[in-house]
């Protein structure tokens, strides 16, 4: 801190003891872990701290005029009839009244609703009341959707024991669809896209899906609802659209010259992106353009008021703010704000935008009618990016030149802080309770406490933590899109580190990142979460959306934390008429090991297997995501990916280093081929001492 503060990195416990936010205590109405405990994946223990053991908390979904919008149709009110095609079934025990009703997101065209089928995207709601109909909103619920194993419901004992394997998380008892799950997304420098799932075991990869670009991204928006994810291509001179339901692209807006920053509407129907002469507005029904502006010369940064009435667009190269009516799509005023405005940000606190002037050294405030400068702070010279935390009060400005952030109070127009950030500064992220300084040129992430900087006094508290081994952005491309990102629940953050290829996960509180998660050896440029849980719509009332993958009958199973117990809700899923047939069943055998010697401990074991449908034997080839999961139960396990071997149709093998004797049990996953890990395929392998 310059001036008359100063800026005190301190140690965990100091920092912890000063800061008056409280970031380590989880938040009301949440569990702390996902599922109920603590998940060991990568380099350590990763807390995913809230996410789906206590239900989120957010803004009701927005209305989706088509398939390709930006999120799912605002959900029934809690006293409306029931959707048509809707599956409703309650009970009441212990005092407590649970209604789950799971219904189709949109109607079919062709005709009056049926029931249920697969490749149906349904929206589960979970109704929470007491024996009065009084709904209870501080109620924590885990559900799941399961294949049913019997003719009947699950009921316990059966029940009590899949419970447990949910919670959990088994990997050879996996649900049909986890209703608390997140997923971690990359955007990589090679022009892809990966999904990693958080919770998909010990070590190896985590890979859940990878989408191919046209083109390197340049930046991303999230829609609300996280139905789908918008990402800029300015090489293809577009915008991808992504279905982050099945992680497939969905659309393309195409004819957008260099595409690059993005800025999505609250309500879901608009995406405003950056082009070489200004901005466009893309309708994304249709993922159509709906109108262009040529608002100067650039580059240009956007933004949005909460109300989606107004678009603020930078013109850097002519030293003007472009205001944009979203509603009519006019050009509503120019202002002159100072030279070379880099950055634009809008604060909902003082309904005011925010530009950083590139050569000069105040922040501009716009507002009015007509809009005006009707402020300017004195920040200092080589301000970039400006960012608002939490309730839109302070605006935290980066002076990378500088190695600072400029901290400015929008309720007053004034400089409070000056906080030193060695590492070249480039972006600032917030958690509820703080602020996260990424360096370009340091692996170490600068924490402020946002109570404290608005508290006023003399010193601001700050704690350095490891983003990872490399300088966050070294050999990496500058990227629009946030490099750090709010993982779901309380308190915890997401950090991408191109040079570790790797994602770290770090708990508010702690003094280093609790794990890693390993990006299939790319290298990301950004991160965000796609949340997948149950959420708060209204008091009592709990929901998430999905998609039906698969036919067949089905049990929604619901745990309740208080007063505890689980209940199992039959649903049936209708198959789809003119669905493609399904695959040949398949089976996966070991071959033969008789002219080989014992395995031994501590020896590097080639294990070759056979893979060919049931019926005909015949060789199943060409498969690159056949994986195992070896485990010496209660001591060992370890994930490998079997390849073919050599020219033998059907043929795979691997290769693992036993670390003891024992009998090693081993499961196989082949997805491409509809094979999870919870199919008869297992077999068991003795290892010998090594002497």
């Amino acid at each position: 801190m310059k001036g008359n503060d100063s800026s005190t990195a301190l140690t965990l416990e100091a920092f912890t003891a000063r800061a008056s936010s409280g970031a380590t205590r989880p938040g009301p109405g949440r569990l702390t872990g996902r599922r109920h405990g603590l998940i060991v994946v990568g380099l350590g223990v990763l807390c995913a701290a809230g996410c789906g053991t206590g239900a989120k908390t957010g803004p009701d979904p927005i209305p989706q005029p088509s398939p390709l919008a930006a999120s799912v149709p605002a959900s029934p009110a809690a006293d409306s009839p029931r959707p048509p095609g809707a599956t409703v079934e309650s009970v009441t025990r212990e005092g407590v009244s649970i209604e789950v009703m799971v219904a189709p997101v949109q109607t079919r065209r062709e005709g009056p609703a049926g029931p249920l089928r697969a490749g149906d995207d349904v929206r589960l709601q979970i109704r929470v009341r007491d024996t009065n109909g009084r709904p209870l909103p501080s109620a924590k619920l885990s559900a799941w959707l399961v294949a049913r194993q019997g003719d009947s419901p699950l009921r316990p004992p059966a029940l009590s024991r899949r419970v447990a394997a949910l919670v959990a998380g088994d990997r050879l008892a996996p649900p049909e669809i986890d209703f608390n799950q997140y997923y971690v997304v990359a955007l990589n420098d090679d022009a892809t896209v990966t999904v990693v799932d958080p919770l998909s075991g010990f070590g190896g990869t985590k890979l859940l899906a990878l989408v191919t670009l046209p083109g390197p991204g340049a930046d991303w928006a999230l829609a609300a609802g996280g139905r789908r994810l918008y990402v800029s291509v300015p090489a293809a001179d577009r915008v991808t659209a992504i279905d982050t339901l099945t992680w497939t692209i969905a659309g393309e807006a195409k004819g957008l010259s260099g595409a690059s920053r993005l800025a999505i509407q609250a309500d879901g129907r608009r995406l405003w992106v950056e082009t070489k002469d200004g901005v466009t507005a893309v309708d994304l029904a249709g993922m159509t353009v709906a109108s262009r502006f040529a608002t100067g010369q650039g580059p240009h940064d956007i933004a949005l008021d909460p109300d989606d009435r107004r678009v603020f667009v930078t013109n850097r190269g002519s030293g003007t703010l472009s205001m944009i009516d979203a509603r009519r799509l006019t050009k509503s005023a120019e202002v002159d704000v100072g030279p070379e405005p880099a950055s634009v940000a809008y604060s909902s606190a003082a309904r005011a935008a925010y530009v950083t002037s590139g050569k000069g050294d105040k922040l501009a405030v716009v507002d009015g009618d007509p809009p005006a400068v009707t402020a300017r702070v004195a920040i200092g010279g080589g301000a970039t990016s400006v960012r608002f935390g939490p309730g839109g009060r302070l605006a935290f400005v980066t002076h990378p030149d500088r190695d600072e952030v400029s901290v400015v109070d929008a309720s007053v127009n004034r400089l409070v802080r000056t906080i030193e950030a060695a590492g070249v500064p480039d972006q600032v992220a917030f958690s509820d309770r703080l602020a996260y300084i990424r360096p370009r040129e340091s692996p170490m992430v600068r924490l402020v406490p946002l109570d404290g900087v608005a508290g006023g006094g003399s010193t601001t508290t700050v704690l350095d933590v490891p983003g990872g081994q490399h300088p966050l952005g070294q050999g990496a491309p500058p990227c629009a899109a946030a490099a750090i990102a709010r993982a779901p629940g309380e308190g915890a953050v997401l950090i991408a580190n191109p040079a570790d290829k790797a994602i770290y996960y770090y708990q508010e509180g702690m003094s280093a990142p609790a794990g890693s998660f390993r990006n299939a050896s790319r290298a990301s440029l950004a991160v965000l979460a796609v949340d997948r849980s149950l959420a708060a719509m209204q008091p009592g009332v709990f929901e998430a959306v999905a998609r039906l993958r698969n036919p067949g009958r089905f049990d929604v199973v619901v745990l309740l934390d208080s007063p505890r117990f689980a209940h199992a809700f039959g649903l049936d899923v209708a198959d789809t008429p003119g669905r493609p047939p399904a695959p040949a069943a398949i089976e996966v055998r070991p071959e033969p090991r008789d002219n080989e010697a014992a395995p031994r401990a501590g020896s590097r074991t080639r294990v070759r297997l056979v893979m060919r449908e049931q019926e005909s034997h015949k060789p199943v080839a060409g498969r690159t995501d056949l994986r195992i999961l070896a485990m010496l139960p209660g001591r060992w396990q370890r994930y490998e990916r079997a390849a073919a071997a050599g020219k033998e149709p059907g043929v795979y093998e691997f290769e693992l280093v036993p670390p003891e004797p024992g009998t090693y049990h081993f499961h196989v996953e082949c997805r491409s081929a509809g094979l999870t890990f919870r199919n008869p395929w297992s077999f068991t392998l003795e290892v010998k001492p090594s002497s």
